[in-house]
């Protein structure tokens, strides 16, 4: 904190908010409540971008005006900022949402700092607050409902990997990724049943799966496992 209100002080743009910790989905929502330009970008402490990755994305939305937000591939980074190997995205190759809420995407802009939105696309779009390890996905499942986001098939930011990641908390992903697809289906947030039933067979495998390789609960992993061939049956034979 001392450092950024020092840095507040040579750049007066910088607008520092010191509040309690209330979970990074809360945070995020606040940064964008105050947040006063046409445009939403969004950092993560261990990430790093490059310097002209927000001049890029701005210039790719103000040259493609009927998209409302944009990412790109990434280079991965260990915790002393060194390069390493890692999986990197690929353009999506059909409808977004239906690639992303299915979990098929291999073109995922989730991880905040990747994306840039326009706060008017954006709208009232934010992150639940119950959720933190995949509300990354969440978020981006939500904007790429609203149209598919503009692919930048370069490297602009810096993902880094280490043993703290929130992601590598095996047991909190499985059951906020349960409880996601759970608000799914109460708000109706699926207006395609194939599309709903394709999604849900394929997370309940993936969280299957997880239970059985990622946490040893292995009856919750038959759990799941029954659902996504339930799921599975009823996109069969579903008429839409």
């Amino acid at each position: 904190l001392e450092i950024i209100q020092k840095l507040a002080v040579q750049y007066p743009q910088i607008n520092v908010i010191d509040k309690p910790n209330t979970g990074v989905s809360d945070t995020r929502n606040r940064g964008i409540a105050l947040a006063s330009g046409e445009y939403i970008a969004l950092l993560d402490a261990d990430d790093v971008w490059e310097l002209d990755k927000i001049e890029k994305q701005v210039k790719i939305l103000q040259d493609n005006p009927t998209f409302g937000w944009c990412f790109s591939l990434c280079t991965y980074i260990d915790a002393n900022g060194q390069f390493i190997e890692g999986f990197n995205f690929q353009a999506p190759s059909y409808n977004q949402f239906e690639e992303l809420i299915t979990w098929k995407s291999k073109s995922f802009p989730g991880l905040m700092s990747n994306l840039l939105v326009k706060k008017e696309f954006l709208g009232d779009t934010r992150f639940n607050s119950k959720i933190s390890s995949p509300a990354d996905k969440d978020f981006a499942i939500k904007l790429a409902k609203k149209g598919d986001a503009f692919f930048m098939n370069e490297k602009l930011w810096r993902y880094r990997q280490h043993g703290s990641n929130m992601a590598s908390n095996y047991k909190k992903v499985i059951d906020e990724m349960d409880l996601m697809y759970k608000i799914y289906l109460e708000e109706s947030f699926f207006e395609d049943n194939k599309i709903k039933n394709k999604a849900l067979a394929s997370v309940y495998r993936m969280l299957a799966v997880s239970c059985v390789k990622g946490t040893q609960q292995y009856f919750k992993g038959i759990k799941y496992m029954f659902k996504s061939m339930y799921y599975h049956v009823k996109r069969i034979f579903s008429s839409n």
